[in-house]
């Protein structure tokens, strides 16, 4: 009987249910029966790659008209989603009794967490953020102390799965650096594998296929930019970058991926470039692409670093995570942050300009793709996972 992993995956965006698939597809391809669950889009986005995947009723931060976190509206949820965390504990704990897998992976889902502790299943974490950060314009004694506290409790609960695995550079070049530094009570179960992504290896005549395709010149630039995000941040990023390639379309070319897993996977003519509701040829375009303007979601990160590209990164306003990430970015020298704000268009032009045109950039950049060819996140995970089943001697009752 093929032994059976469950593999449960936040639904904010889709990054957690893109490399979660990676890891699905890998191990079905060796053998092994895999159920997901999921949320929102990322639950269809699972379905359409085939494998059968439970909707869990999601827990979501408050977002305002502007597509920013709205630190009212997520105030407000807070009693709400108490009742809808008890419903996922609830929900996964039924879930894996009718199921009955040997191993679940949770990715960033602490209810998953608890209800395979519940009965008796050995549970991994992939995690790349540890510690809330509140988003405040100022620091303070009594902020700092508040999020550590908080962090040292999650770690606790985090901890009570068998390892947290990192899907992460190690340290010094991690980019959820801010995000997982300094809890002890995590400290000692936290492994870091390297991305969970595809690497950089695309067939040339592919390449040379879609280049044809879509027209491009090689002596102008190429620009990819891969939305990213809840719906509702990536309309307000979309028009942005619409305005910006129309104005800028002597200049360069823009290739755009709406991020909406339910829409048009052909590529639609547009004023400066072409426009994707859906990109199935993601790795393609990042290959052939000069830099990437992106949100600083993880995955995206990830995947430029793989591919040797500078990035210019517009995290999402009030999002901590992905302001931490933008400024690791900063940090290590291999891309530039530019701030949302309703007239940021002279802002873009500039940094698109200096991050073209700059060699320390993109030398940085090349020097960490070399060291990110050295941590293999998929293959280290898969190898953890098939260890431990090995130590696993029949299905849960």
């Amino acid at each position: 009987m093929a032994r059976r992993i469950y593999i449960s995956v936040y639904g904010s965006g889709l990054g957690h249910a893109s490399r979660m698939t990676l890891l699905a597809e890998r191990l079905r391809g060796n053998g092994y029966e895999v159920r997901l669950s999921s949320s929102l889009e990322a639950t269809e986005y699972i379905r359409n790659h085939g494998f059968e995947c439970d909707d869990i009723p999601s827990i979501e931060v408050g977002w305002n008209n502007k597509g920013e976190v709205s630190i009212r509206r997520t105030l407000k949820r807070f009693l709400p989603s108490l009742g809808i965390f008890s419903t996922q504990i609830s929900r996964e704990t039924n879930n894996l009794r009718k199921f009955c897998p040997d191993l679940v992976i949770s990715d960033s889902r602490l209810s998953t967490v608890i209800a395979a502790r519940r009965i008796g299943i050995p549970v991994y974490v992939i995690l790349n953020q540890l510690k809330l950060i509140i988003p405040t314009p100022y620091e303070s004694t009594l902020k700092n102390v508040g999020e550590s506290f908080a962090a040292e409790i999650l770690g606790k609960l985090w901890s009570r799965s068998e390892a947290i695995i990192i899907p992460d550079l190690p340290p010094p070049y991690t980019i959820s650096e801010k995000n997982l530094q300094n809890i002890r009570s995590a400290r000692r179960k936290m492994k870091y594998i390297g991305f969970i992504s595809n690497d950089d290896t695309v067939h040339n005549d592919k390449i040379k296929q879609l280049s044809k395709k879509l027209s491009l010149d090689k002596d102008r630039i190429r620009i990819f930019v891969p939305i990213s995000g809840p719906s509702t941040t990536r309309e307000v990023l979309k028009g942005i970058i619409f305005r910006l390639a129309s104005k800028l379309r002597d200049q360069y070319c823009f290739i755009i991926s709406g991020g909406d897993p339910n829409s048009n996977v052909r590529p639609l003519r547009i004023q400066g470039g072409w426009y994707y509701g859906w990109c199935p040829v993601r790795d393609e375009l990042m290959k052939l692409s000069n830099i990437i303007i992106a949100r600083s979601g993880h995955l995206t990160i990830a995947q430029s670093i793989i591919y040797g590209k500078p990035m210019l990164t517009i995290p999402i306003p009030n999002y901590t995570e992905q302001i931490k990430n933008s400024e690791k970015i900063v940090k290590l020298e291999i891309g530039i942050q530019v701030n949302q704000s309703l007239d940021m268009s002279v802002n873009l032009q500039e940094a698109i300009t200096n991050l073209v045109h700059n060699s320390h950039i993109q030398s940085r950049v090349k020097n960490l793709q070399r060291i990110s060819k050295k941590h293999d996140g998929l293959d280290t995970l898969v190898k953890l996972i098939e260890y431990r089943l090995r130590n696993i001697t029949s299905h849960p009752q």
